[in-house]
């Protein structure tokens, strides 16, 4: 199978799974906007910012070393021993977790701390039971595993908030039960608790994959001080309502986050398998055009969608949202391409220079939101946030290029996709509804030229399939 062929195949799977994923988050929005406060809301992502760093500091980042090693090609023996290392060091992991939750929680007599203590934990180990499905190809039944857990957990949201009028503390609780089904689902399918063997444990194989966690885990660090550091600074003095914008924000951000998390996902397996490919710096070139492409023509669609659709998904007390979206959009498409690079990084096993791109990205965030808020209030969040993504993307490109991966990129499409953003972020602000009715069909046409060989290479297979070769 060709390269392309299974980027595409992967991608494919991911997409449905993601798309069905978004669709239930684009649901919900007018849920948590008529029934919960921004305050409410904003507490909740506080919760999680916090939750992010502690899982990510306990947990040791063992899902990605889970892929990097399981990714390769072992025999099913030496693969039941990665599965076994993975996991042991996952459940010494969860009892250091809960000791800790139970102790912080208690002393600090935090709000709603055992619903967020289930969240966190039920987060940590799906996230492993993902990365197991996708070491052994199981990649229907981890997208099967992901939509199941959103529909549960949605459906636990309107019961929990509409009907038992729970309150914010239903985000933890239907969190914690969605990634429980996913968790459920994966260990029927794959099989996760059940392969381990205790008499396969490596310790030398243990060794080898915390020495290659670690850079990640410190690199999450910092990444963590560029993101849930300045949540938390915000919620300190503007209140947890501005970060209750930002969570819906981030919640309305789904149309481009469809395409860049599949693409994560797809990318992530591809470049893990190019790492001994002596021409795998043109294939790493021609797989960001596309990612560029794709994400840069989504980004000039959904700006005028969003406009369209906003006043039917949010209410009117998160209307400040909208003005920060077309700024917030570049955001997640910086940190797009940012996390493609890293993922590049990642496999050539350059985790110390990714390290420093993304702990100079926090130190800037952070000293920018801290001159900035007292003056610029919420814009100060996303100001910071968009100087530091570009800075870091640029960095980890430049960090390429000193390695000798040679990426290349193509300036003219870098500069057409910067006018449309232009463009369209214009007519958002300028335009009406027809006004940006048009945009939209407009940037729709784009949007399949810029991916028309994409597209004909998708329908070929697709006819390919149905005919039977």
């Amino acid at each position: 199978m060709s390269h392309l062929g299974k980027f595409l195949r992967t991608s494919t799977v991911y997409f449905v799974g993601q798309v069905s994923v978004k669709i239930v988050a684009v649901l919900m929005l007018p849920v948590f906007t008529a029934h919960l406060l921004p305050s409410d809301y904003g507490y909740f992502d506080v919760g999680i910012a916090v939750l992010s760093i502690a899982t990510a500091l306990i947990f040791v980042e063992i899902a990605t070393a889970f892929l990097r090693f399981g990714l390769g090609s072992y025999p099913s023996q030496r693969l039941d021993s990665i599965v076994t290392c993975v996991f042991v060091v996952g459940m010494l992991a969860a009892v250091v977790y809960v000791g800790v939750g139970v102790g912080v929680g208690v002393a600090l007599r935090l709000p709603m701390w055992p619903a967020a203590l289930a969240f966190g934990l039920s987060s940590a180990f799906s996230t492993i039971y993902g990365a197991l499905s996708r070491v052994f190809g199981r990649n229907v039944v981890f997208m099967v595993s992901g939509v199941a857990s959103a529909f549960v957990s949605a459906a636990c949201n309107i019961l929990f908030i509409l009907f038992l009028r729970l309150g914010p503390v239903s985000l933890f609780l239907a969190g914690s039960i969605g990634g429980l089904t996913q968790i459920a689902i994966i260990e029927l399918a794959v099989g996760g608790a059940r392969r381990v063997k205790f008499r396969l444990v490596d310790t030398q194989l243990i060794r080898s994959m915390l020495r290659f966690s670690m850079p990640i885990v410190a690199n999450s660090i910092a990444l963590w001080c560029g993101t849930g550091l300045l949540r938390i600074l915000v919620a300190q003095t503007l209140g947890t309502a501005a970060n209750g914008y930002i969570a819906i924000a981030d919640r309305f951000l789904v149309g481009l986050s469809l395409f860049a998390t599949v693409s994560a996902l797809a990318w992530q397996e591809s470049a893990f398998s190019l790492v001994a490919d002596g021409d795998r710096g043109a294939k790493y070139s021609f797989a960001l055009d596309l990612y560029m492409r794709a994400l840069g023509g989504s980004l000039c669609v959904m700006i005028p969608l969003s406009f369209v659709a906003f006043p039917y998904l949010v209410a009117a007390q998160f209307d400040r949202v909208r003005v920060i979206l077309p700024v917030y959009f570049m955001v997640v498409l910086l940190d797009s391409v940012s996390g493609f690079l890293e993922t590049v990084l990642v496999a050539e096993l350059r985790a110390k220079s990714l390290f420093y791109s993304t702990a100079l990205n926090a130190l800037l965030r952070v000293t920018l939101l801290l001159i900035c808020l007292p003056y610029l209030g919420l814009w100060a969040f996303i100001i910071a946030s968009l100087l530091g993504s570009g800075l870091m993307t640029v960095m980890r490109y430049l960090i390429t290029v000193r390695l000798g991966v040679a990426i290349r990129i193509d300036l003219r499409l870098l500069l057409l996709l910067s006018l449309g953003y232009v463009f369209v972020c214009f007519v958002y602000f300028t335009g009406n509804v027809v006004v940006n009715l048009a945009t939209l069909g407009a940037t729709l046409v784009a949007l399949a030229f810029l991916l028309r060989k994409l597209l004909a290479r998708v329908h070929s297979m697709f006819r390919a399939v149905r005919s039977g070769e």
